[in-house]
């Protein structure tokens, strides 16, 4: 085994962007983790507990993720913030709600949202079309 292939062996994965609408309906199944990127307003924030809740609106939905903070504090934040999330997520059963136990956090307030989604969209639909031209 290379050196190269070792050291990206541990490093930890980058994380896909998804939106909180994208880990509601879908993500892992029990026991599983992904790694994830995502974006949402603090609504509450208990630094005893170590957890937070983050939501984001979609049309007329309102989307919402608990986040485990126990590795990124301590951390200031300010409700009504938007703060994007770099971690793990897992869902222990089906029946539960994931859970993104972070291990990056950044404020964004400023990003434009609609801006962003269509650049995701965009850039997901040039990785596709990429994809399937290298599979011919």
């Amino acid at each position: 085994m290379s050196m190269a292939t070792r050291f990206n062996r541990a490093l930890p994965r980058p994380g896909i962007f998804r939106f909180l609408w994208e880990l509601e309906g879908g993500g892992p199944t029990d026991g599983e983790v992904q790694s994830v990127r995502t974006i949402g307003r603090m609504v509450l924030y208990d630094a005893v507990l170590s957890r937070a809740r983050i939501t984001m609106v979609n049309g007329t939905e309102y989307h919402k993720l608990w986040v485990d903070t126990s590795l990124i504090e301590p951390f200031t934040t300010r409700m009504g913030g938007l703060y994007l999330f770099l971690g793990e997520i897992e869902r222990l059963t089906d029946e539960e709600r994931p859970l993104l136990k972070a291990r990056v956090v950044q404020c964004v307030d400023g990003v434009d949202l609609p801006a962003l989604e269509q650049a995701l969209k965009d850039q997901r639909r040039y990785l596709a079309t990429r994809e399937g031209s290298e599979m011919s």
